[in-house]
């Protein structure tokens, strides 16, 4: 702490004053036992005398001759100051108030008996203010010009510009001046933050899901967090992987690096199938394909959901096991043990109709169209003919990518030639089935740029479709094309 610097209680004096030093009387008390009954010994182990110094306030601080000092008590009122016997001087130091220095003994200090030095205190007025600290967290430590305060006190401090550090564990330290001046007390706040630290996690496979203190946080490997200062629990975890688990400290600004490769764990193959085709099977909620194929699943429990749209999904539980122990049965959880083959049969229901008449009416998988299409040409009229087969796959329930070719013919240019394509076709409903699709090729020796774009309202009466779009080949001119199609598989 500074020794310029003041820091007197408001509670232990009504006005601001300092004080000077100077000595009211020495004595030696002749019926005081104290230095018999609390006896300490100097280093050579004889006996030491009491100095009761007698002086009000905190913070004197007291040195010895070359003798030097053993002890000091603060007691009531008064300082017990353990010395040596035959010690000379005595100087008393404090902050405020001043010093004594080098204060010379009247008489002769014996071992085993006790003085009393009397000190009085004359006042001068100092030219300073109050200060009024508020933190938060309120247990922060608050340290003036690097001497601990406790943050519940109003100090008294000397006009001039001072210095404030506040320390928490967990939390960032701020530091930072203030000014305090005679004319106004001065308020100071300080708010910590939660200090933080990163964390870089790279197990190897990337993809590995990473759990923090018990929370899934949707990212894989790689990653970088930025965490609070404190103990965390780490999960990185993948199917057929070995979990890891890691328990770090974060600490501000730290740079933590956890890598490694995950162990591969033992596997069972499930053999998944179902009562009803074109069934997708989901395990940990994760999509993984269509039923009547095997899947591998690394040891523990799992969940395999298949559905399919129309019908209620079937939920089954999976434990896999590394051990040969016999396992106790447990209803609804199918046990394997790692290296086996485990058939898994899905039995789904129908499911009333409104209950799904806001999904399209199509599983994943195959679809194929045959379709025949008649249209007018903007600028000639009538006389634009198309007639094409697609085939493609139905990706998600609404999206059908494929390809496809045909034939076109265009009176006004008298052109019939051979046409291929992409198409990309998005259904929105079951029974009234409004789809967008987009078409993008070219023809075989004409070499025009065949590009189809359809926003149509269709409709359905089982397997037909009926469709009204718009229709532009390059160096043509664009044609309103109506047509009929028809379709099959991906449907139930």
């Amino acid at each position: 702490m500074r020794e310029i610097l003041t820091i007197v209680l408001a509670v232990l004096f009504f006005s601001v004053y300092g004080q000077q030093i100077s000595v009211e009387s020495f004595s030696k008390l002749e019926n005081d036992l104290t230095a018999r009954t609390k006896r300490i010994d100097d280093q050579n182990g004889e006996p030491c005398a009491i100095i009761k110094v007698v002086v009000s306030g905190d913070g004197f601080s007291f040195q010895g001759d070359g003798l030097g000092i053993v002890d000091t008590e603060h007691k009531t009122g008064e300082y017990w100051v353990y010395v040596p016997h035959g010690a000379k001087y005595l100087t008393v130091l404090h902050n405020v108030q001043g010093e004594l220095r080098q204060y010379a003994y009247p008489e002769k200090i014996e071992s085993l008996c006790t003085y009393r030095l009397k000190l009085s205190l004359s006042k001068i007025v100092l030219d300073g203010n109050y200060l009024k600290v508020n933190v938060n967290p309120p247990n922060a430590e608050v340290y003036i010009d690097d001497g601990k305060i406790d943050s519940d006190i109003t100090p008294f401090l000397l006009s001039g510009t001072h210095t404030y550090r506040v320390v928490l564990e967990k939390y960032t330290t701020q530091t930072g001046t203030f000014e305090i001046n005679k004319a106004q007390k001065k308020d100071l706040y300080v708010k910590l933050e939660r200090s933080h630290g990163y964390v870089n996690i790279s197990y190897k496979p990337d993809g590995a899901q990473i759990s923090v203190d018990g929370e899934k946080t949707g990212r894989t490997t790689p990653a970088t967090f930025y965490l609070e200062s404190g103990k965390h629990t780490i999960v990185v975890k993948k199917d057929m992987y070995e979990s890891r688990v890691e328990t770090i400290n974060v600490y501000e600004n730290c740079n933590i690096n956890l890598t490694g490769n995950l162990p591969k764990s033992a596997t069972a193959t499930l053999n998944i199938t179902a009562n009803v085709n074109y069934a997708i099977v989901y395990i940990d909620e994760v999509y993984r394909g269509l039923v009547g194929r095997n899947y591998e699943v690394g040891v523990g429990n799992h969940t395999v959901r298949i559905e399919r749209d129309g019908y209620k999904d079937d939920v089954v539980h999976v434990k896999v096991i590394s051990d040969t122990k016999k396992q106790q049965n447990i209803r609804n959880l199918e046990i394997v043990r790692a290296g086996e083959t485990k058939n898994v049969i899905g039995h789904l229901t129908k499911t009333r109709n409104n209950l799904t008449k806001t999904q399209p009416n199509l599983s994943r998988g195959y679809r194929g169209f045959c379709e025949f299409g008649v249209g007018i040409d903007l600028d000639y009229g009538f006389g634009t003919f198309a007639t094409a087969t697609i085939h493609g796959c139905q990706i998600l329930p609404k999206l059908f990518v494929g390809g496809g070719w045909g034939y076109y013919y265009s009176s006004p240019k008298d052109v019939i030639d051979i046409l291929a394509f992409t198409d990309a076709r998005f259904d929105m409903d079951k029974k009234y089935s409004p789809f967008v699709e987009g078409r993008l090729g070219s023809l075989g020796s004409y070499g025009g740029l065949y590009l189809y774009l359809e926003v149509v309202g269709g409709f359905r009466i089982h397997k037909v479709n009926f469709s009204l779009g718009a229709l532009y080949v390059v160096d043509m001119p664009p044609a309103i094309l109506f047509r009929v199609s028809f379709d099959w598989g991906a449907r139930k």
